[in-house]
């Protein structure tokens, strides 16, 4: 299946590979936008089901999509679990019967992973997850303790409610990274978004891009914001305000729940949610692309597959009207994407890196000095 691309698909937990049978599939990771909270991914499979082939799945099956496209095709996979099956059933001789399988990634299984009274001592905000939680991940996941994290979140003796929620919680103090492929869900501290990968992908609208097939740029939605309430569980409520935005454009706001541990991080993280988001011109991206042209799909799926994925990439466009290309150094926030047996479609959510990290200079990703002018790692 997938003239384009190379598929496959395996149930890790029965050492089963049902690719002959996958009619279409569905995948979600991410989120869309870089004000959204992470949210779970999904991967939704249908299956031929003429002759029962569906009871060959059940709940928690660890499920394996991988990109085949060379011979490291280990190394370019993501991994989810079994949450559901529906069943399709035609009557008659049943020859058009199928069934859809319904799986969740990490995060997802961590919404559904619930802790009683869990003791969680101040900590980076990164460290106090990977030492409070990896007893609790789902068989054969990690989460890399790679990262501390730069903020410090509160103590909380007796945190009760489920293991998603409290990771995001630290991870928009944090104002870092999420991103899960493989086994893992990687947590990055903003201030080591710096010395990730160099950003070597470039999307536009011709070649020598990685040509798009559409390219969608949002303004005005809901990024901006020039007033923020940051709350946490240990301070007062802290507000920020840009005022010359407020009195541009009028009040947009908005709040964050966070576990900043003292009133002055709290005080940061309100004053850099609006700084990062009060100007309304700002735009974030969402871009199509199809398996129309392989190298190029594949070349993006692995650098976001690999186990130090590529988050960053150059995004050029032109608006209307106009031949000069413009250029953005976008961080990719999530994607999605559907697979037939003769096209895959793609969309790739991303927003401006200065949304989610402090300008770094002399990094891989946001520039390096003494060269001239100031220059980027292509």
């Amino acid at each position: 299946m997938g003239a384009q691309l190379d598929w496959s698909w395996r149930n890790v937990t029965t050492t089963s590979t049902f690719t002959s049978i996958v009619q279409n599939c569905s995948y979600t990771t991410g989120r869309p936008s870089a004000i959204d909270q992470w949210n779970p991914g999904q991967l939704s499979i249908t299956i031929t089901n003429t002759s029962d082939q569906a009871a060959g799945f059940t709940i928690n099956d660890k499920i394996r999509m991988r990109l085949e496209h060379d011979a490291f095709d280990n190394t370019y996979y993501h991994t989810f679990y079994v949450q559901e099956v529906s069943f399709n059933d035609q009557p008659g001789n049943q020859n058009g019967s199928t069934a859809t399988i319904i799986c969740t990634d990490v995060l997802g299984r961590l919404g559904r992973t619930n802790v009683f009274t869990k003791n969680m001592p101040q900590a980076r905000t990164i460290t106090q997850l990977t030492t409070a939680f990896t007893s609790n991940l789902p068989s054969g996941a990690t989460m890399p303790a790679t990262y501390t994290g730069t903020s410090t979140a509160s103590v909380n003796a007796s945190y009760t409610g489920t293991v998603a929620n409290r990771l995001n919680l630290n991870m928009v103090t944090e104002q870092g990274i999420v991103w899960q492929n493989q086994t893992q869900i990687l947590l990055i501290g903003r201030d080591d978004i710096a010395s990730l990968a160099t950003s070597t992908i470039s999307l536009g609208p011709e070649s020598p891009y990685y040509t798009y097939t559409n390219i969608k740029r949002i303004a005005l939605g809901t990024d901006f914001l020039n007033t923020c309430t940051v709350s946490t569980e240990v301070t007062a409520a802290v507000n920020s305000t840009d005022a010359t935005s407020v009195s541009t454009y009028g009040t947009y706001g908005g709040t964050l729940s966070t576990v900043d541990y003292t009133l002055t991080q709290a005080t940061g993280s309100a004053s850099w949610q609006v700084f990062s988001r009060s100007d309304p011109t700002s735009i974030v991206f969402s871009i199509d692309m199809t398996s129309a042209n392989s190298s190029n799909c594949a070349d993006v799926i692995k650098r976001l597959w690999k186990a130090s994925p590529e988050l960053f990439c150059f995004v050029f466009y032109r608006k209307p009207g106009s031949a000069t290309l413009i250029q953005y150094l976008c961080q990719f926030q999530g994607f999605s994407m559907y697979v037939t047996p003769a096209l895959t479609t793609f969309t790739f959510s991303l927003a401006p890196a200065s949304f989610t990290g402090v300008f770094t200079l002399n990094s891989n990703v946001f520039g390096v000095l003494d060269q001239n002018i100031l220059s980027f790692s292509w």
